[in-house]
């Protein structure tokens, strides 16, 4: 009995002195800035996670088309250097929604109208309006196409550009706030079927563990690039997402978020953050596979080439029938709700 009561004292000695720490660090430290009880937890999850973590769970019906270096340097001789012209995308969304993608995610940020008079595209010349019609035209004609709203930059002053209201009435706090956001520029916005930003903020000590799901701006709020492409495909209303404290709600889940709070040149802030659950590595041990199935930019450009020129197609429409498809640099929307 003795031994019982020895190790019940022990046990709330040691969870008393944790959580007065944490109080100490979140109270006289005003929870800004690093702490340790916290650094020690996140060192914990990265382990947990990779010890955990199972590439065969990752979902089967989503896919990347990346924008590397290999399209990079193979579309250059024919439409420049980065960025391309909307000619070149435009491309790539009809061979999708030829595909019959479900739903198309493209993370390139086409903040502004391309005012260029004209510029070699191929064998022809084009004008940016052109260009932009193109892209405008593919977009509208997929009609499942959400585009990015580039959140990442902290302006002091200024206004967002005008874009169609998300629907999302979230009042509460905890939503980062940005003063200005760059969406689509006005034509390409009003055909895209939905929006989402691209915001995400590395730990303290480097690594990228956590998804901002919502940012405000004008009283307006976004979803993340990645959330939004799972609202869609649930078929989730906007009405059916609330936060509940630290709880966000989507419909009948719960969806556990933190609070972080930092210095800034005006005080301190806080926010709500969600910790990233991974599926697996970006490449499995063979350094070859990735647990999502990954497609160069370059090769369904070429393949919609090869469609257009009435040759077959080097990658087969029907890889991404059904499919989510990712389209960006990083893809960096993938890791939010997947």
């Amino acid at each position: 009995m003795r031994k019982v009561v020895a190790g019940f004292l022990v046990g709330l000695g040691a969870g008393a002195l944790v959580l007065g720490a944490d109080l100490f660090f979140n109270t006289v430290g005003g929870g800004v800035g690093p702490n340790p009880l916290q650094a020690v937890e996140l060192k914990t999850y990265d382990w947990r996670l990779a010890s955990a973590a199972r590439s065969e769970m990752a979902r089967h019906d989503i896919a990347l088309i990346e924008i590397d270096e290999f399209s990079l340097r193979n579309l250059e001789k024919n439409a420049g250097r980065w960025p391309w012209p909307r000619a070149v995308h435009s491309e790539v969304i009809d061979f999708l929604a030829r595909a019959q993608a479900s739903v198309i995610v493209y993370d390139v940020n086409f903040a502004e109208a391309d005012t260029r008079t004209g510029f070699d595209y191929g064998a022809t010349t084009w004008s940016g309006a052109e260009s932009d019609r193109a892209l405008i035209d593919s977009v509208k004609a997929a009609g499942n196409v959400i585009l990015v709203a580039d959140a990442t930059y902290e302006a002091a002053q200024g206004t967002s550009s005008p874009f169609r209201d998300t629907g999302f009435k979230l009042g509460a706090a905890g939503i980062i706030a940005r003063r200005v956001i760059f969406p689509p520029f006005e034509a390409l916005n009003q055909v895209g079927s939905g929006l989402g930003h691209n915001l995400f903020i590395l730990d303290s000590d480097g690594p990228l563990r956590h998804t901002v799901p919502f940012v405000r701006t004008d009283g307006r709020v976004l979803p993340s690039l990645g959330l939004a492409a799972a609202l869609r495909i649930a078929e989730i209303r906007p009405e059916e997402v609330r936060l509940d404290g630290a709880i966000l709600r989507i419909r009948d889940r719960a969806i556990p978020l933190s609070w972080r709070r930092i210095r800034t040149a005006t005080g301190t802030d806080r926010y709500l953050w969600a910790l990233v659950n991974f599926r697996g590595p970006a490449l499995l041990p063979d350094l070859k596979t990735r647990p999502y199935a990954r497609y160069s930019f370059w090769d369904v450009f070429y393949s919609e080439e090869q469609i257009l020129a009435g040759v077959k197609a080097n990658i087969d429409p029907s890889v991404f029938q059904n499919k989510i498809v990712f389209v960006g640099v990083t893809a960096s929307g993938l890791h939010d709700v997947f």
